[in-house]
């Protein structure tokens, strides 16, 4: 979009690859749970994000029969999510804590069996909503303000700079309320983006034909 309203002419919008990867079954300890991803890269951003994450347990815990995973999705030494989840608490009978050293279509399968994805990660968004996955996305940059815009989810966006266990709650209630629709909106919506991925018209523009 950006370079279009610049004049060129010559671009062609397309959609990640990460659409297309296939989940690959592994093992699920829980049943009806909330998937939770945070990185430790949000929380340098902003600290209180991880008071509103807790917030946001404590309610699910306290007011749902969710079990809740959390799901780590990058783990290179130095931006591990397992140092920023490991920081959440809760009852360990209804939390279990995904492990660092699977692959990606594993966390994908993890991700895609769950009620609701929260998550920081660009990539584990994309994981909840190509499988149709009901999913807050916590928003650190353009990408998900742009991804969340295409599959018409900008409502269930979160800013981590004014990110609060309030707000976040709230979003977590309404997306909730609205499970199936959003459900459906997001299989629908999916196909689109895959057929984006690669279409006629980018193998024309590699080819130079365009």
């Amino acid at each position: 979009k950006a370079l279009s309203e610049k004049g060129l002419a010559n671009v062609v919008r397309v959609c990640d690859i990460a659409f297309l990867l296939e989940p690959k079954e592994t093992e699920i300890p829980e049943e009806k749970y909330i998937a939770i991803n945070l990185s430790p890269l949000v929380l340098r951003k902003n600290p209180d994000a991880l008071n509103a994450y807790q917030d946001l347990i404590d309610k699910i815990l306290k007011e749902t029969s969710y079990n809740i995973a959390l799901v780590p999705h990058v783990v290179m030494p130095m931006d591990n999510d397992m140092d920023a989840l490991s920081q959440l608490k809760g009852d360990e009978n209804r939390i279990f804590r995904v492990s660092g050293k699977l692959n990606a279509q594993e966390y994908k399968y993890i991700i895609s069996k769950a009620e609701i994805l929260v998550a920081s990660r660009t990539h584990a968004t994309i994981a909840a909503w190509s499988t149709g996955v009901p999913t807050i996305a916590v928003g650190y940059s353009n990408k998900a303000v742009g991804i969340s815009s295409d599959l018409g989810q900008e409502k269930y966006l979160l800013d981590i700079n004014t990110l609060t266990g309030e707000k976040l709650c709230s979003v977590f209630e309404k997306i909730d309320n609205n499970k199936s629709i959003i459900k459906q909106e997001l299989i629908e919506k999916s196909i689109v983006c895959k057929n984006m991925v690669i279409n006629k018209k980018l193998i024309s523009f590699i080819r130079g034909e365009v």
